[in-house]
């Protein structure tokens, strides 16, 4: 299982706000990117396995900037 983090944002009067992290799951990557792509989605963070069993994590760099926005650390 594939587990995707993303931050829906929105618009309000004119104006972009940030929204809230949104969890979704995938069965494969291909679906994964399918949705990734449609949605134009530019702050996420992604985590799953690979055929071989490694453990694999990767975040877009808005999603970097997002967290650091929120006060978090990249060493929590």
């Amino acid at each position: 299982m594939i587990e995707l983090t993303y931050i829906d944002d929105h618009e309000e009067l004119g104006q972009v706000v940030e929204g809230t992290p949104i969890t979704m799951h995938f069965k494969t990557w291909k679906e994964l990117d399918k949705f990734v792509m449609k949605e134009e989605i530019k702050k996420y963070k992604v985590q799953g396995q690979s055929k071989g069993g490694n453990l694999l994590q990767y975040t877009s760099v808005l999603w970097e900037e997002f967290m650091d926005s929120q006060g978090w650390t990249r060493n929590r």
